[in-house]
């Protein structure tokens, strides 16, 4: 569950757009980096995309497909 108190975000943008439901769908992954190519050749765009220490994150969205965010996260 997610509820954004402020600030941009794609959760935000989400509800602004009169939206509810399934915002994405999580897939942790150890090579953050060739995941997220691999998925630009199938037509994923990052759409929102943050690196930390200890983690890397990223929601992707299908050029063909607005509904439902991917997300890519290593840790």
């Amino acid at each position: 569950l997610i509820q954004p108190t402020g600030g941009e975000s794609p959760h935000a943008d989400f509800l602004a757009a009169g939206r509810e439901g399934i915002h994405h769908l999580r897939f942790r992954v150890e090579d953050f980096h060739a995941h997220l190519a691999a998925a630009a050749r199938l037509g994923y765009a990052a759409i929102w995309q943050h690196s930390m220490d200890v983690a890397d994150f990223a929601y992707l969205e299908h050029e063909r497909q607005k509904g439902i965010l991917i997300e890519l996260l290593r840790m």
